[in-house]
């Protein structure tokens, strides 16, 4: 903002794949080695190789569908997704197969990160898609100490049309950032003051230990030994680092990202074909979006 700092990306996570290290030797890299080794998975044990929060599906994987060649929404924000429509097919069709196909459970299509966590302290499955924080929110305090050792994640897997390319992470988080009020310039400098305090490294290795997240300033991971001896984190370090992405800022983005994971959800339970998923799905953005362009 006129060549000086305006607001800092405080922290950020990722999704990661969990697994139990007791049941899972070489956890999957590509979609098509889940695939099939979920089926296996099925032949030969209790339960479902593992689950996935559908609710969070474009959080999962948005990134892929920039790496594969599409594009979200174009210069000017308008959304052009559905001018890559076979690369749309290309990563829901797997994720819509694992449920028709009864590789993971029915109600993964109707989970979050949150909701789907019974399934894992049931032992109903032996891996999870969630986020990187989930390992403090969710598995350190709803598991005996000597069942949580057993855990450890890894980076998500990918399409296998990826193999050797950039790969795509999605990395989330907050921005912490004054609003300007001209017409109260001591509540401006107040909230200037408060961004300054809660974004300097003492502030975000605080926070952000408590929530589970990666500071966004570099020192605070390299000096602080929370971070460098969390295991778990240091998994989420390496999938932004390497392969680190960011979705758009655009407002239609918030408007694919709603009408697809629908779509996704649709096509999943059997209430429609995904081709008429889609359909409907594009319908809708652009109906919003015109709205929202007026």
């Amino acid at each position: 903002m006129n060549g000086e700092l305006g607001a800092l990306w405080h922290n950020t996570d990722t999704p990661l794949f969990f697994y139990r290290t007791d049941q899972v030797e070489n956890p999957p890299q590509t979609w098509e080695e889940l695939l099939a080794w979920a089926a296996e998975w099925r032949e030969n044990n209790r339960g479902h190789a593992f689950t996935m929060p559908y609710q969070n599906y474009m959080q999962l994987f948005t990134g892929n569908f920039e790496r594969l060649g599409g594009q979200w929404v174009d210069a000017d924000g308008a959304p052009t997704a559905f001018e890559n429509r076979e690369i749309l097919v290309s990563i829901m069709q797997p994720f819509v197969d694992l449920v028709q196909n009864d590789l993971v459970p029915a109600q993964a299509v109707l989970n979050d990160h949150n909701t789907q966590m019974p399934l894992v302290y049931a032992a109903d499955v032996a891996s999870f898609f969630g986020n990187n924080n989930m390992h403090i929110r969710a598995l350190q305090p709803n598991l005996p100490p000597e069942e949580y050792d057993l855990w450890a994640a890894t980076t998500l897997p990918y399409p296998e049309a990826l193999s050797g390319q950039q790969r795509a992470y999605t990395a989330g988080g907050w921005v912490i950032a004054a609003v300007r009020r001209d017409d109260d310039p001591d509540r401006e400098a107040a909230a200037a003051q408060w961004v300054i305090h809660s974004t300097n490294p003492t502030s975000q290795a605080v926070t952000n230990k408590a929530g589970g997240w990666l500071p966004t300033r570099p020192g605070v991971i390299e000096n602080d030994p929370f971070y460098q001896e969390d295991t778990f984190i240091q998994t989420t370090l390496q999938a932004l680092n390497e392969h680190g992405y960011v979705p758009p800022a655009a407002p239609a983005y918030n408007i694919i990202f709603a009408a697809l994971t629908e779509a996704l959800q649709s096509a999943a339970s059997g209430e429609s074909s995904l081709d008429d998923a889609l359909n409907n799905a594009e319908t809708r953005i652009n109906a919003e979006y015109a709205d929202l362009v007026g």
